[in-house]
C-alpha cells in the first residue's frame, strides 16, 4: 500500500457517451499520486474498449472487465483489488473539480480523521446546478459526536433531527451525506465492509452507515467537488415492483449493524423508528406514482406485507414517533393499523 495514494474506484456500464468526460477530470487532478480503477460490468456498448484506451494513454488507470452483475459487485471487486491508503468512489456519468483530491487529502491528514467529504452539485440536464451542502462551513465531527452523526443518518432526514441543527444546511443535503460519493475514505476503514450485493435500492446507504459507525472521525468540506448528474429515469427513479421488499431487507439489515455496534441505544433506536416511517410514507407515495388503478389490490397486498414485516410493525409502534402536524399524526395513524388502502389513496389523491 503507497502511503497517500488514492484509488479512485469507477464502476462503468454503458456509459461510453460520458466516460470520457468523467475519467478526464481526474487525470486533471493537481494531486497526481493516484490510480484509477475502471470497473467495466460487462458493458455491451463500447464502454468497454474505452476503459482499455484510456488505460494505454495513462499508467495510473487499471481496468477490470467482469460479467455483467450490478453496481454493487463492481464496487466491491474495485476495493479488493485498490493498493492505495485512501478510496474514493467516483459514478461513470458524474464529473469532479480539478482540486477534489487534494482538498480532501489535505484536510483529512491535518485532522487525522477516517473519512473526509464535501458538497456536491447535482446536476439535471437542462437546468442550473443545485448546490447539496450538508454543513453551513467546515467542520470536524469526533466522538461521543459521531454517535449523533449516526442517528442522523437513520433518521435521513436532517430537519427533523436536533443534531447540529446549528451547522447543518437542510434535508435537502441528505444525498451528499448517504451517497458513497464525494467522500475520501481511509483504506482502513473500509477493508472488510461490501456493498450488499442483494438489496437494488439504497444499498449504498447501507455501506455509507456501516463505515461511519466504525470512523473515529469525519471531516466535512464546505466546497461543492463533486457533479452529481441527476436521472429522472435512473434505476433508483424508475419502476421496480420490488422496492418494499429492498427498504425491508435495507432496514432489517441497519438494525442489525445498530444493533451490533450500540446495543439497545435509545437514540439511535428512535432516530431507526423515524427512518422507517419516512420510508414507509415515501414506499406508498412510490407506488401510488408509479402503479396503474388496476395494479390497487396486489399493491395494496404487498404494501400490507410490508408493514406487517417484523422490522417494520415494531418500529411504527415506537412510542417516540410523535408528530405536531395533523398530515403526519394521520399517516402514522394509518400506518400502524394497516389502513393501506385508504393510506394509498390518502398519497394519491391528497
Amino acid at each position: 500500500m503507497q502511503e497517500n495514494l488514492i484509488s479512485i474506484i469507477v464502476p462503468v456500464y454503458n456509459v461510453s457517451k460520458y466516460l470520457r468526460h468523467c475519467v478526464d477530470s481526474l487525470l486533471r487532478q493537481t494531486y497526481e499520486n493516484i490510480e484509477i480503477l475502471l470497473v467495466d460490468d460487462g458493458s455491451t456498448d463500447d464502454s468497454g474498449e474505452l476503459c482499455d484506451q484510456f488505460m494505454e494513454s495513462d499508467n495510473r488507470i487499471r481496468v477490470i472487465h467482469q460479467k455483467n452483475q450490478g453496481v454493487s459487485v463492481a464496487r466491491n471487486e474495485g476495493l479488493r483489488q485498490a493498493r492505495g491508503a485512501w478510496v474514493m468512489f467516483v459514478d461513470s456519468d458524474d464529473w469532479v473539480e480539478p482540486e477534489i483530491c487534494e482538498t480532501l487529502l489535505d484536510r483529512a491528514l491535518k485532522s487525522n480523521c477516517d473519512i473526509c467529504g464535501c458538497d456536491l452539485l447535482k446536476e439535471v440536464e437542462g437546468e442550473r446546478p443545485q448546490i447539496q451542502a450538508v454543513y453551513k462551513h467546515d467542520v470536524l465531527i469526533q466522538k461521543p459526536e459521531m454517535e449523533s452523526l449516526v442517528a442522523t443518518l437513520l433518521h435521513k432526514n436532517i430537519e427533523g433531527t436536533h443534531y447540529n441543527r446549528s451547522v447543518m444546511n437542510g434535508h435537502s443535503c441528505i444525498q451528499a451525506l448517504l451517497g458513497p460519493y464525494c467522500k475520501l475514505y481511509r483504506k482502513d476503514i473500509v477493508d472488510g465492509i461490501e456493498f450488499p450485493q442483494h438489496i437494488q435500492y439504497a444499498e449504498d446507504t447501507l455501506f455509507v452507515l456501516r463505515v461511519m459507525i466504525g470512523a473515529s472521525s469525519v471531516a466535512w468540506v464546505n466546497q461543492a467537488l463533486y457533479h452529481y448528474r441527476f436521472w429522472p429515469m435512473s434505476l433508483v427513479n424508475k419502476y421496480d415492483k420490488r422496492r418494499a421488499e429492498d427498504c425491508v431487507s435495507l432496514d432489517r439489515a441497519t438494525l442489525e449493524y445498530i444493533k451490533s455496534a450500540y446495543g439497545e441505544k435509545e437514540e439511535l433506536l428512535n432516530a431507526f423508528a423515524y427512518g422507517c416511517f419516512l420510508r414507509a410514507t415515501r414506499l406508498f407515495h412510490y407506488y401510488a406514482r408509479k402503479t396503474k388503478k388496476r395494479e390497487f389490490a396486489s399493491i395494496c397486498k404487498l404494501l400490507k406485507a410490508t408493514l406487517k414485516s417484523s422490522v417494520y410493525f415494531k418500529a411504527l409502534r415506537n412510542p417516540a414517533l410523535k408528530f405536531d402536524g395533523l398530515k403526519r399524526k394521520f399517516q402514522l395513524f394509518l400506518l400502524r393499523n394497516g389502513f393501506v388502502g385508504i393510506m394509498y389513496i390518502f398519497v394519491r389523491f391528497l
